[in-house]
């Protein structure tokens, strides 16, 4: 059976989201506590039918303020987070009785002010941002699992650098893709990296593995995250 197209377009809000309830109704199940409040402001429009349905939103405006992230002793937290301009869209179809599913991102632009990261409930910060923004727009490619950001601005850069006696480095969250269950390696590629100060310092992240075996199905490939140019001004680490 079929039945006739159905659309709808309007504005889009929604106001002081707590981030643990959207984690909630997401069904999504991350290895850190997620803390804060969103607010969503965009233009949507859908339209479904008999073999599809699509879906989008554009020109909108992801404001997150509160934003804490903690796992055990570690504990990340962020004043401000704005993300604009956000336009997604997903669109599902069935042809010749196969679901065929498409998800895409439009280049965005990211800001984030008042950041900071302690490690093992410490007091002072192993890495403390006053304001950090992308400069040109960020490129999100969902089926190939890629970020690119062209260029990244750190103002008022504080880091602090520690070895364990195992010779390790001290990092947040350096449990967190060990949930048993979830590969969440992630590969970062940094290229021309180059610091207004003259210091350039770049961490690769390190793949997690899973504490157990993983039947069936096979993991999904790592994210990549490849950033061209970092600028930072009034770093000490």
């Amino acid at each position: 059976h079929s039945f006739p197209t159905r659309r709808s377009s309007d504005l889009l809000t929604v106001s002081n989201l707590p981030l643990s309830r959207a984690a909630a109704m997401a069904g999504a199940k991350l290895p850190v506590t997620l803390d804060g409040v969103a607010t969503l402001r965009a233009n949507y429009s859908a339209a479904f039918g008999t073999d599809f349905a699509a879906a989008g939103i554009g020109g909108g405006v992801l404001e997150v303020s509160g934003l804490r992230a903690s796992q055990g002793d570690d504990v990340a937290e962020m004043k401000t987070l704005r993300i604009t301009p956000l336009s997604a869209s997903w669109a599902k179809t069935r042809i010749d009785g196969r679901e065929q599913q498409l998800v895409a991102v439009l280049p965005l632009q990211v800001s984030a002010g008042g950041l900071q990261t302690t490690v093992a409930g410490r007091r002072e910060p192993l890495l403390a941002i006053g304001q950090i923004a992308t400069t040109a727009p960020v490129n999100v490619d969902i089926a190939a699992r890629r970020i690119d950001i062209p260029q990244l601005r750190i103002d008022d850069l504080r880091a602090a650098l520690e070895r364990r006696r195992d010779g390790t480095l001290s990092l947040p969250f350096s449990t967190a893709g060990n949930t048993g269950t979830t590969n969440a390696a992630t590969t970062a590629t940094v290229a021309n990296t180059v610091s207004t100060t003259g210091v350039a310092a770049t961490t690769p992240a390190t793949p997690s593995a899973p504490t157990a075996p993983v039947p069936a199905s096979p993991a999904a490939p790592p994210w990549r995250i490849t950033l061209g140019e970092l600028i930072t001004d009034a770093a000490r680490i």
